[in-house]
């Protein structure tokens, strides 16, 4: 990527960073008001080096003299690694309040790991905010009323209020904004040839909020597909799920959907200049799968639309899109466009500009991207990239008490062993807010990693669905204590072992999509071990669709759901997708549809050749595949999960309760519903057969016992009636829920 030219602007500055350093100085060893009380720390003035933006590079690092730059004391901490050596008990960088441009990202690699006698962290020096920050901030003079031929395509509301910014002439060219490639969890760019696939576009963003690429229709409303004409090259044939194209997998250049629009939508584009680079988002065929395609052609003759790009799973009459990146749909507050030959941004301001803080991602790095070890990384904001926040590749590594935001990827990903994300907030992020992975599956080793007391919202912004706020992946990962909340699809997604899933809330997710749990994971028989407890789910729902606050899908098995509250779920409170060696006990539902859902589709697939049957019937179906590449029958495995080495794959046997097909060795018992019906939910008759279920308690009016229904405490009291109705039920420890102190 081309570097910003900000050579006048040094130039003009030089003078100024002398005077400026002088008065840093002075106020960095006073007690002196604080430019921001909710962001500050503790003052560290015990660390090696120093860094500020009134510091310079040839100094030596000290709180006196402080580096400009945060690759300079990187630098400055191998030198001292390679020649007399790191310190015992820890080496500290401490960071001065200010932003600090990341046009590149900023790396660290092997050499500039720490130890484990002396980690090394990077941290705010606890005077103001300290911004890491991989964009450029537009001024208010930077922006002006729109003009000339842009003007003439806008509305004449929109004329008035429009205004537009020359990204030129701030030295920001057509290789720093870049071009629009497809986003979405299904998008099939990659099957294209040429120059199809890449990073997401330049964002803008206004006071820390994502601002709208303009769009028809606004806000959060869709059109509908209309007829169906041509469904296209597809994967799926309609219904069954079966596989309709047996070559999709290296198909090349697959053929796109025609699909009939209304004659509004007709008019309206009659009256755009060109349909050169204009998108469709939309839920093609599955509410749980998005993607994006440029418009290929719009035959005004026959009301026609004909996508550039096939739709994986074909389309289906009726489905949600909209379109995006035409200039003559900016018409709403919080709505832009940036014309990728001129260079010139225009912006529906939402607000007066002379007071906002403006912002344009530019860079395609990871901000904060590390391949090392015995890092810590603690106070800092980053932001501004089209990439990932903070990616740390490695082992004991920290990230604690950042903030990361605006960001097209996902906040922070830690990948390796003993690693930990705490106390941070993640928001307004494109992908998922945290991820973690680690730990070796086959050995059942674990990764020993921890997400805990951290909140993030607003996540899954761009690519809308299969992203979460805290994923994890491998062996012996914990998600403890944080609060997540306001996406359209999942809050947390899991695969593997050992996962423990505990004390969080989750709240106001899955409300654009279907299909989709609050704490989401499936397909397997062997990702077992894995426990979520304790989570107070709650306010999960949705227009569409009845959406699920804990989904165990598609056989998935070897699970723990206990001591959970569910709360205002219009939905499903459990959803058991026919798996086995399933524990669903001492859970609390209030104000929830369906408390428990338990289908059979294994069984049905294999048995009746139900829909699930692609998935099991095969020798080579996905879940005999998946079970095939685990030693599940010895050793470390048997002796943790034993009913799973007992699992039986004779197909000539499908009434054997240890085949796998069957939900077999299930329990589910010990369960409060208030105000959820009279009933469990809707349980298979093969459920019954080969597990137990056991007493519940129903409550459909009368308190059981909790200390305040009506103030939303739900520990029960020490008299609670369902202690006598279900003896064995243990008390949710409630006031722990959630992020610590």
């Amino acid at each position: 990527m081309a570097m910003l030219d900000f050579g006048a602007v040094k130039r003009i500055t030089s003078f100024l960073t002398t005077v400026v350093l002088i008065f840093s100085l002075i106020a960095g060893l006073l007690d002196r008001e604080l430019p921001d009380e909710n962001i500050n720390s503790p003052l560290v003035t015990d660390a090696r080096f120093y860094v500020s933006t009134a510091g310079s590079d040839a100094n030596d690092g000290t709180i006196d003299a402080p580096f400009a730059t945060i690759e300079k004391a990187r630098n400055a901490v191998y030198a001292l690694k390679t020649g007399e050596g790191l310190p015992e008990g820890g080496l500290t960088v401490a960071i001065m309040a200010g932003e600090y441009s990341a046009p590149n990202g900023l790396g660290f690699t092997a050499e500039n790991s720490g130890t484990a006698a002396c980690p090394v962290t990077y941290c705010a020096y606890g005077d103001g905010e300290v911004i890491i920050n991989g964009g450029l901030t537009l001024k208010a003079k930077n922006f002006v009323p729109v003009g000339g031929a842009a003007k003439k395509r806008l509305s004449c509301a929109a004329s008035q209020k429009v205004l537009q910014c020359d990204l030129g002439a701030l030295g920001v060219t057509a290789e720093d904004y870049g071009k629009l490639y497809a986003f979405g969890s299904y998008n099939t760019a990659a099957k294209y040839d040429g120059d199809t696939v890449g990073p997401i576009y330049s964002e803008l963003f206004w006071n820390g909020e994502r601002m709208t690429l303009a769009r028809y229709p606004n806000g959060n409303d869709f059109l509908k597909t209309g007829k169906i004409y041509d469904n296209g090259d597809t994967q799926e044939t309609y219904g069954n799920g079966t596989v309709q194209n047996p070559g999709w997998p290296t198909m090349r250049n697959p053929r796109g959907g025609t699909f009939g629009i209304s004659c509004a939508l007709r008019s309206r584009i009659k009256g755009w200049a060109t349909l050169d680079d204009v998108w469709l988002f939309g839920y093609f065929k599955y509410d749980w799968a998005d993607s994006t395609t440029p418009i290929a052609s719009v035959d005004m003759k026959k009301r026609t639309l004909t996508t550039k790009y096939a739709s994986v799973y074909g389309f289906n009459e009726g489905a949600r899109y909209y379109i995006f990146n035409s200039l003559e749909e900016l018409d709403a507050k919080g709505e832009w466009y940036l014309d990728r030959n001129s260079g010139i941004l225009y912006l529906y301001p939402p607000g007066p500009v002379e007071s906002a803080d403006i912002q344009i991602s530019l860079t395609t790095d990871n901000i904060l991207h590390c391949q090392a070890d015995y890092l810590t990384f603690r106070g800092l904001t980053v932001k501004g990239t089209r990439s990932n926040g903070i990616v740390a590749i490695g082992s004991h590594n920290r990230v604690e008490d950042c903030r990361v935001t605006g960001v097209a990827g996902s906040g922070i990903i830690l990948r390796g062993n003993e690693n930990l994300a705490a106390g941070n907030e993640v928001f307004h992020v494109g992908a998922s807010g945290i991820d973690l992975s680690g730990g070796d599956r086959v050995t059942l080793t674990p990764c020993n990693s921890v997400a805990r007391d951290n909140l993030v919202h607003h996540w899954s912004e761009v690519v809308k669905t299969y992203r979460s706020a805290i994923g994890a992946n491998g062996v012996g990962i914990t998600i403890a204590h944080n609060e997540m909340h306001t996406a359209p699809h999942l809050a947390v997604l899991y695969g593997g072992n050992d996962i423990v899933i505990e004390y969080n809330k989750i709240h106001h997710v899955c409300s654009e999509t279907i299909d989709g749990g609050a704490v989401y994971a499936g397909r397997n028989w062997t990702m077992q071990g894995c426990a979520v407890r304790y989570n107070y789910f709650y306010d999960i729902n949705a227009d569409i669709g009845n959406p699920v606050a804990l989904y165990f899908d598609d056989a998935l098995s070897g699970q723990t759901a206990f001591g959970n509250v569910f709360k205002n779920i219009k939905g499903i409170g459990i959803l058991a997708g026919g798996g086995r060696d399933l524990v669903l006990s001492n859970n609390i539902f209030i104000d929830v549809g369906t408390p428990v859902s338990y289908d059979d589709r294994a069984r049905d697939g294999y048995v009746n050749n139900g829909w699930f049957a692609h998935m099991v019937v095969p020798s080579d179906g996905y879940l005999w595949t998946m079970l095939a590449e685990m030693p599940y029958a010895g050793g470390t495995w048997s002796a943790k999960y034993p009913s799973l080495a007992k699992i039986s794959t004779d197909r000539s046997k499908p009434d054997d309760i240890d085949f796998a097909c069957n939900p077999s060795h299930s329990v589910v018992e010990n369960n409060l519903l208030y105000k959820s019906g009279k009933k469990l939910g809707s349980i298979a008759d093969s459920v019954y057969r080969y597990s137990t279920i056991g007493d519940n308690a129903f409550y459909p009016c009368k308190n059981p016992g909790f200390a305040d229904a009506c103030g939303g405490d739900y520990s029960l009291r020490p008299d609670a009636d369902v202690f006598r109705r279900l003896p064995g039920f243990q008390n949710v420890p409630f006031h722990d829920i959630g992020i610590s102190g």
